[in-house]
């Protein structure tokens, strides 16, 4: 029996948000997730088919890993909110791993790389993400939004290479030499579609820009016959047609063993950090081992079914939330768009323009590369800005996962040196927190291990939270974020939240964040 109870323990620790909807849902909450399934799945439909351009498959892959992705991983998804499906961070593994062990290869790959995910959240490893460093995060952004800006020239020049230099500078060598011969018309699509699309978003047009661009460039370049390559030229008639596919013929395993962990990593690693982004935007907690359960499971089905990998997409989820998403309902809701296009429309895709495509992608780079964001970094201490340059150049140079794992060692190895020179003189190196009537003392330390704390505070049951800040002696841009973030999470709670801050703390929260604003 006690066996029993353990299991049974076990296995509930992992329930999905989908099996919680009686405790939460409501009748009218079926409204808001359709109307923000519709408009998330209109938005992945297009990029769906640009990263699986960029990733060197057909882009019908593209939609249908997005569709399988969507439904699967919302059944088990430990956030409410969480879209998964191909995303930009793919695109450089799978360039090479199709390379390397061609198309079958790469759907073993990506099998037993979501076998890796899912006992990865068997074993309840999820939790360890809150550990990664913020300049982590921002650098390997950053980084990423150079890679895939760099992936995408070729497309936007109207070119075609056939042997690149896998290191981005051996890229852009290339790039810089075959200009003379670059398609003028397609640079002026190219560069016409990127000022449509910032323009548009200024103006906050419900209707998401990229689609738009598509259906306009398209008809524009059909409609005047324009010379410039599209994805009818590139892979033929596009059908979106289901087939089994994963298979061991003809694959050599031993080859697939290092992408397979490659990509297992990046699954996990991307998907926990877009669910912490979900997080802070809801205030609601995600079960991040339910969410690798959910990975793993969404793309071992992908596998089957000749699909890419997928994984949690930052910009697809924010925008889920944004538009009044309730729960993973509006996650199916938006593979039942991407389906019903892919049936019906696909034929259609087959004249889009390759420069429209990379257009697009430039944006999501833009966005990618946070200007305000990535500034922030240099108003913390020199340490945070070394994991950020590590991170983000590690990303851009070498690959994704050296650069993950470089920042996160560097950054723990940076307070481990930290804490031990504290300690040689005395210093505090805990967070101690105090509560006092309505008044929460927080005194020492705050970094990125100590603010975990933070999570665990018990709050007064009072209208006005007043919060002491004054004897933090020492932070670092982590646990500054963990402790805004916990702010913004409890601020329904209170009518008001109060703060006192030391004039050492104040000189770098003040331009940044709520916390001095409280």
């Amino acid at each position: 029996m006690p066996k029993t109870k353990t299991l049974k323990n076990y296995l509930s620790s992992f329930t999905p948000q989908s099996f919680l909807l009686k405790h939460y849902y409501q009748k009218q909450s079926i409204i808001k997730d359709l109307s923000a399934g519709v408009l998330v799945g209109i938005i992945a439909i297009p990029l769906s088919i640009a990263f699986a351009a960029s990733s060197g498959v057909p882009p019908v892959v593209g939609l249908i890993s997005a569709f399988i992705a969507g439904i699967v991983a919302a059944m088990f998804s430990g956030c409410r909110y969480q879209i998964t499906g191909p995303t930009g961070a793919c695109i450089l593994i799978l360039n090479k791993t199709l390379k390397d062990v061609g198309f079958s290869g790469m759907l073993l790959a990506t099998f037993f790389a979501g076998i890796i995910v899912l006992i990865l959240g068997l074993l309840k490893l999820g939790k360890y993400a809150k550990y990664i460093a913020r300049p982590v995060v921002i650098g390997f952004s950053a980084g990423l939004a150079l890679t895939i800006f760099t992936s995408q020239v070729p497309d936007f020049l109207g070119l075609s290479f056939s042997n690149l230099p896998s290191n981005a500078l051996g890229k852009w060598t290339v790039y810089l030499q075959s200009l003379s011969s670059a398609n003028i018309t397609s640079i002026i699509i190219g560069i016409l579609c990127v000022v449509f699309l910032l323009v548009w978003k200024k103006l906050n047009i419900k209707f998401p820009g990229p689609m738009a661009a598509i259906i306009i460039c398209s008809v524009i370049a059909a409609a005047f016959k324009l010379n410039i390559p599209n994805l009818g030229t590139k892979y033929g008639n596009l059908t979106m047609e289901f087939n089994f596919e994963l298979t061991f013929k003809g694959v050599n395993l031993g080859k697939i063993i290092q992408p397979s962990i490659y990509i297992a990593i990046l699954i996990a690693i991307v998907s926990l950090l877009s669910a912490m982004t979900a997080d802070n935007m809801s205030a609601k907690k995600t079960n991040m081992n339910a969410e690798l359960v959910s990975q793993g499971l969404a793309n071992i089905a992908c596998a089957c079914f000749g699909a890419i990998p997928v994984m949690g997409a930052v910009a697809r989820t924010g925008s889920n939330i944004k538009a009044g998403a309730v729960s993973p309902i509006s996650s199916i809701i938006h593979s039942l768009v991407i389906l019903l296009t892919g049936l019906f429309l696909m034929p259609l895709a087959s004249y889009i323009p390759l420069c429209v495509l990379a257009a697009i992608l430039f944006v999501v780079c833009i966005n990618m590369f946070d200007f305000k964001t990535v500034k922030k970094v240099f108003d913390f201490s020199i340490k945070d800005i070394a994991v950020f340059y590590v991170t983000f150049l590690f990303t851009f140079l070498v690959n994704i996962i050296i650069a993950i794992s470089s920042g996160i060692i560097l950054s723990l190895i940076i307070l481990w040196i930290e804490n031990t020179m504290k300690k040689s003189k005395q210093i505090s190196t805990e967070l101690n927190i105090k509560t006092i009537a309505n008044i929460i003392y927080l005194s020492g330390t705050l970094n990125l291990i100590t603010a975990q704390k933070v999570a665990k505070i018990t709050l007064p049951k009072s209208s006005v939270l007043k919060l002491d800040l004054q004897g933090i002696s020492g932070y670092d841009m982590t646990g500054y974020a963990t402790l805004n973030n916990w702010i913004n999470s409890i601020r329904s709670n209170y009518v008001s939240i109060q703060t006192a801050i030391n004039p050492n703390f104040i000189k770098t929260v003040s331009s940044q964040a709520d916390i001095s604003r409280s």
